[in-house]
């Protein structure tokens, strides 16, 4: 560890010990401002924040709307996620406090106004000073994920959104027809991507739930039943076209479904999916790459060092179950540019 950090990390730890669980990046700077002979520059004030990251002494999300805060005591975060996310045997007492949780169990929906009622128990009340920051960290660890945007415009802040959905709260597995009525070989489109390790870590389906859900709302079935389980997502694009994601053991199987037959599933539509699969799948593959790269490393990193934890796979509806072929480099490197459908059909079967 260099000298230079030392009179950092101990400004740090004094604030640690007064109680003080976030800082904003200014503060650091001031604090960095103070060691007179060891002052950081901004480049190693950076270095030092994303190396403490990755050591787990803190928390620095180098990211837009993100970086501007510095969570210094890193257990103040596993605080927050436990306001939300927790068994049903350590649910709050109390009438509304315990239809929210009902709710996020049954549906996983959680509005912001929710947020607020929870926040505001006296166990968790410090957390509302920065209640939007909190927020965005939990929709970039994808612990919330922010329902489709009122506005065309995706770049809506996130300030905007009132409906979030909480996929880990969700227990209830698929009852319904939804699938064997409308996943079939005449009507939809298979990728699947099967995960190297054997069980897929929890986040990694969210990841897919969360690309697909802010751009599309979460599909009615039968205008009565919310297409949101704990082995299943659907979301209608339009009165013709779903997308459903569903986790299948180690694989995540994504399903583009047209009402009557996949020939005329939409270019942009189809285009519009595959856009979504991408930020997934560089999101995910960012994640494993952060952890497998060097960290002093991190800031060369391209997309072409970029660690793929999966294989994508083409999906075949079969006599009684679904059958995976691995793609090629060359089909994969295609997919990532699919421009109409008629390539993806051929594709598919």
């Amino acid at each position: 560890m260099p000298t230079a950090w030392v009179p950092l990390e101990l400004h740090l730890a004094q604030q640690v010990e007064k109680g003080v669980n976030i800082l904003t990046k200014e503060q650091i700077q001031m604090f960095n401002s103070q060691n007179e002979s060891m002052v950081l520059t901004d480049k190693q004030l950076e270095t030092f924040l994303k190396v403490q990251h990755s050591l787990g002494k803190l928390l620095y999300f180098d990211v837009a709307n993100l970086r501007h805060f510095v969570i210094i005591t890193p257990a103040y975060l596993v605080e927050v996620l436990r306001s939300i996310v927790t068994e049903k045997q350590f649910w709050p007492e109390g009438k509304q406090l315990h239809s929210i949780f009902h709710t996020m169990e049954k549906t996983g929906a959680l509005s912001r106004d929710d947020i607020d009622v929870i926040w505001n128990q006296q166990m968790f009340k410090h957390i509302l000073s920065k209640k939007d920051f909190i927020i965005e960290v939990l929709v970039h660890l994808d612990v919330l994920v922010a329902e489709s945007r009122t506005t065309s415009d995706l770049r809506t802040s996130l300030y905007e959104v009132s409906k979030f959905i909480v996929p880990s709260m969700i227990t209830k597995p698929n009852n319904t027809n939804y699938l064997r009525k409308n996943c079939k070989t005449e009507t939809s489109i298979l990728l699947s991507y099967k995960f190297t390790e054997k069980v897929i870590p929890p986040a990694f389906p969210y990841r897919f739930i969360a690309s697909f859900v802010d751009m599309w709302g979460v599909k009615n079935y039968k205008n009565k039943k919310r297409m949101l389980f704990s082995d299943l997502a659907v979301v209608e694009v339009d009165d013709k076209h779903d997308v459903a994601v569903q986790v299948i053991e180690n694989r995540v199987v994504v399903s583009l479904i047209h009402a009557d037959k996949k020939e005329h599933i939409v270019p942009t539509i189809a285009t519009s999916v595959q856009e979504c699969l991408t930020a997934a799948i560089h999101r995910i593959s960012e994640f494993y790459s952060t952890l497998s790269a060097d960290s002093s490393a991190t800031d060369q990193r391209s997309d072409l060092h970029m660690v793929m934890p999966f294989e994508i796979e083409f999906g075949v509806h079969c006599k009684k179950t679904l059958c995976f072929f691995v793609m090629t480099k060359y089909q994969q490197q295609q997919n990532g540019n699919v421009q109409n459908t008629k390539y993806i059909t051929m594709s598919a079967v």
